[in-house]
């Protein structure tokens, strides 16, 4: 939540356990619009926690990066409830930093040990779990390309009836090394025959 506190309510915060810190965010994006908008969700959802007090925010329009995105941010001083909330933020939100002001030592209990190390398990399990997922995922995209890209060969050499690799290449646009496994695998499955630098249908 957002809160205009004096120095002396923010100190009060502070010695009853909160953590007095700068926080900044960044949003990377296409289109403009869109980087905004994420930023202003971004920035409502985190201000709904009650375990959150924003006592300033400074942000810019979005600026253009390399590749044609834009980028832009949100500076936050903040008092955040506890170091458990600290790294829940970290791990959920990844600001793109972190600046503790107050306390200036932070004495970690075990319990707060333990926590941190079992959020910390638990996302570094979930992005495993994604890379499992997007391997497989890149597995089933790869069958398809082969398969269409083979299909895509012989369908050439049906028209054709015979074509010199090169002249495969140059109709088919598949880079050179692939076509030569496609065509040896096609070649493997008797589905085309490849005599010196020429192929054509069985």
């Amino acid at each position: 939540m957002e809160g205009k506190l004096s120095k002396k309510e923010v100190l009060e915060h502070v010695e009853d356990g909160w953590i007095l810190a700068n926080v900044i965010f960044e949003i990377v994006g296409n289109p403009e619009e869109h980087v905004v908008n994420s930023l202003k969700g971004f920035m409502d959802n985190l201000k709904s926690d009650k375990e959150f007090i924003f006592l300033d925010i400074k942000t810019d329009d979005p600026a253009a990066v390399e590749g044609g995105l834009f980028a832009t941010y949100a500076n936050c001083d903040m008092l955040v409830r506890n170091l458990e909330k600290l790294t829940w933020l970290c791990i959920n939100f990844m600001p793109a930093s972190i600046d503790i002001i107050q306390p200036e030592e932070l004495v970690l209990q075990e319990k707060d040990a333990n926590h941190f190390f079992n959020n910390l398990l638990a996302h570094l399990h979930t992005v495993n779990q994604n890379v499992v997922a997007m391997r497989s995922d890149n597995r089933g995209f790869n069958q398809v390309v082969n398969v269409l890209a083979k299909n895509l060969i012989l369908i050439l050499l049906t028209y054709e009836k015979k074509m010199s690799i090169e002249q495969l290449q140059k109709k088919s646009g598949i880079e050179m090394g692939l076509l030569q496994k496609f065509i040896d695998a096609l070649a493997k499955d008797r589905k085309l025959k490849k005599d010196g630098e020429q192929v054509s249908l069985v």
